[in-house]
């Protein structure tokens, strides 16, 4: 399938950009684009129920990662959804051994604290604060936790829970 995809100039040069000062000429930046899109593969998303044992692990894995370049990349908001699903499959408890539910729990600590911090980013202060507060149910000494949980909680003025996580 192919699509044709007109921009705007004004969209189509990120200006923050040193390459774009670099390598592309001014009179360019300043032209609309006209850019032909092929998909070459769609990828369905399997259903939780259909994740089992060790898939599960590596699942989580898969979209703790996809949400860390995004996350480096300055796209918070594309990042807190690829953590989403690492979380939601972090949650299954079925499909699993004890042991592969006992690394499972440990990666969505992980991918939890990572979601805070995009959260914050994103200035979602209620959504950040719950997240450290799901991490510090399993690890109430998370260092990372606490100081997400005080600086999201200063921000909805709740001073007593922002100064019990930063002092």
């Amino acid at each position: 399938e192919r699509a044709t995809v007109y921009i705007n100039g004004k969209y189509g040069y990120d200006y923050r950009d040193p390459y774009v000062d670099d390598q592309v000429p001014n009179c360019a930046k300043n032209c609309d684009l006209v850019a032909t899109l092929e998909l070459f593969n769609l990828e369905r998303l399997p259903e939780m129920w259909e994740i089992r044992n060790r898939d599960k692990l590596d699942h989580c894995d898969k979209f703790k990662k996809m949400g860390n370049r995004r996350y480096r990349a300055g796209d918070y908001a594309r990042a807190v959804r690829r953590y989403d699903r690492a979380v939601e499959v972090g949650g299954s408890d079925t499909y699993v051994t004890d042991d592969e539910l006992k690394e499972l729990r440990g990666k969505k600590v992980g991918v939890l604290l990572n979601r805070a911090a995009a959260h914050l980013k994103l200035k979602n202060y209620l959504q950040c604060r719950n997240d450290a507060r799901e991490v510090l149910k399993v690890d109430p000494t998370s260092v990372k936790a606490l100081f997400r949980r005080g600086h999201a909680s200063l921000h909805l003025d709740d001073l007593e829970i922002a100064k019990a996580s930063l002092t």
